[in-house]
């Protein structure tokens, strides 16, 4: 898991983690038990249901799952996921 920044506030970071192809984080787990994550498996993959500020929502399997700075969670497809976001540790030359 690494810390991204979005490309359109630099100053805005979050933690993310791609489901069922990296380990999920300690947050990740608490939120579980605190019931904001739920499993939900459909076939052989991986998903789960989040809680977000819009409602509850399906993540699947290599969706990247986001925590923002005030622990808020929230979900990304892959393909649109570095189109918002970037490493902290990757610099513009």
């Amino acid at each position: 898991m690494d810390k991204f920044r979005m490309k359109s506030k630099p100053s805005t970071t979050v933690d993310a983690f791609r489901l069922g192809i990296e380990y999920a984080p300690d947050w990740f787990e608490q939120a579980t038990k605190s019931k904001k994550v739920w499993a939900v498996c459909y076939g052989d993959e991986p998903s789960v249901d989040i809680v977000t500020p819009d409602g509850i929502i399906h993540v699947e399997f290599s969706d990247y799952i986001i925590r923002y700075e005030v622990g808020s969670l929230d979900a990304c497809k892959m393909e649109y996921f570095y189109e918002i976001y970037e490493s902290e540790n990757y610099k513009e030359n």
